[in-house]
């Protein structure tokens, strides 16, 4: 039986950090080097899991950005995954809807950053073309702020109702995740 769980990183066993390990090892071609953060701890996680076994997570970055002069709320997705023998069976899209359903009303948008964009496009997100600016982070040191035109990657949700995404800068006040 499938249930969902909403953790930190700080009251996972260690037999789930390990299985989240190997998934995200799995899922990202081996870039995790023995932690489960890529860049910075997410502030939460959403865990699916089969029994005990973990068979896909979802980090969440609840933040304040700039978008073209005014503050929004977003939510961001972190490396969602999920294990190899479960995708296509609906599991990331039910990571994706309990993030919304968490947050709707709450935060304006959901915002990732994605190079493959069917499951995000069939759960209602847009490719969004902003310039986009950030704190660099690379091996564990900050390297500066660094500024691109996101296009080919950057997707996002409206969850609240009223709040139109623009194609102003966005400047993340924070991290890239």
């Amino acid at each position: 039986m499938l249930r969902i769980e909403t953790k930190t990183d700080a009251q996972f066993s260690e037999k789930e950090h390990t299985q989240i390990l190997n998934l995200l090892n799995a899922s990202f071609d081996n870039i995790f080097p023995n932690r489960i953060f890529f860049k910075q701890i997410p502030h939460t996680r959403f865990l699916i899991k089969e029994n005990d076994t973990i068979i896909g997570q979802v980090g969440i970055d609840y933040r304040a950005m700039n978008l073209g002069g005014r503050l929004i709320d977003v939510v961001g997705i972190v490396d969602l995954c999920v294990a190899k023998e479960y995708q296509g069976k609906g599991i990331g899209s039910k990571l994706l809807q309990t993030v919304e359903n968490q947050f709707k009303e709450r935060a304006d948008f959901i915002l990732l950053f994605a190079d493959e964009h069917k499951v995000y496009l069939n759960n209602g997100f847009k490719l969004a073309n902003n310039k986009v600016t950030w704190l660099g982070i690379d091996g564990g040191k900050t390297i500066g702020i660094l500024s691109k035109n996101m296009g080919d990657c950057l997707m996002y949700k409206s969850i609240k109702k009223g709040v139109e995404w623009t194609e102003d800068d966005l400047d993340m006040m924070g991290y890239l995740y």
